[in-house]
Formats: structure tokens, C-alpha cells, sequence
């Protein structure tokens, strides 16, 4: 008798992940519903403690922000009050409010005299200019 070797390629292919009917003939079992009503609790056990956390996280960054939100604003009456007392408030009181016919007569003063001056040196240096060709 002679032997001969089993070339690789003959061998089982693996067993595949999900079972077949097939694989019931040889012994393989199937769940049964107390496993899955058990899962199913689990389950949703975890997805209860999961919102449970979260609201309490929540909770507590919804606390921190309103705290942060009051120390702001305690803060910033604190930053009002001493620039009031800093400033000088008879100046405050010395000047009311100007009116907006008031504002622009200073803007066409002050546009006026801009553009006086400028006019001016432009004057100066055409009259400079033509001292030097003179020359």
C-alpha cells in the first residue's frame, strides 16, 4: 500500500461565524429567550444609568455656567463703579450731551480748518518751488 500525502487544498474550508441550519445536525446550539430577555434588561439598565449621568452632568454645567454668568456681571459693576469714582464726575456734569446739529457745526469748523491749512502749505511750497527756479 502506498501513502500518499493530502494536498492543502483538500482540506476543511474554516467554519463560518454565523451558524448554518446545517450546523444543528452537529451539535450546535441556539439561544434561548430568557438569554435574550436578560440581554435586553441589560441593556437597558445601561442606557438608564447612561442618561442618568448625563443629566447630572448636565445639571452641574448648567450651575457652573449661571455662577460664572453671575460673577460677570458682579464684576463688571465693580469695573463701572471704580472708573466712575476715578473720573472726575463735575466734568461729567459740566458737559451734557451735545445735540447732533451741534456735532456736525464743529465737524464743517473743523473740516474748514483742515482744509485751510492744507491749502496753505500747498501755498508755501509752490511759492518755495518758484524761489528756486529763480535762483
Amino acid at each position: 500500500m502506498f501513502y500518499t500525502k493530502i494536498p492543502v487544498c483538500w482540506t476543511l474550508p474554516p467554519m463560518p461565524l454565523k451558524p448554518s441550519p446545517r450546523h444543528k445536525f452537529f451539535g450546535a446550539t441556539t439561544r434561548t429567550a430568557t438569554t435574550t430577555t436578560r440581554t435586553s434588561n441589560y441593556l437597558q439598565q445601561q442606557q438608564q444609568q447612561q442618561q442618568k449621568q448625563q443629566q447630572e452632568q448636565l445639571q452641574q454645567q448648567n450651575e457652573t455656567l449661571s455662577n460664572n454668568i453671575k460673577n460677570f456681571n458682579n464684576n463688571e459693576k465693580i469695573m463701572q463703579l471704580s472708573y466712575i469714582t476715578k473720573s472726575n464726575v463735575n466734568s461729567v456734569i459740566k458737559f451734557p450731551a451735545m445735540s447732533v446739529k451741534d456735532k456736525k457745526k464743529l465737524n464743517k469748523k473743523n473740516k474748514c480748518k483742515r482744509t485751510r491749512k492744507v491749502e496753505k502749505k500747498k501755498k508755501k511750497k509752490k511759492k518755495k518751488k518758484k524761489k528756486k527756479k529763480k535762483k
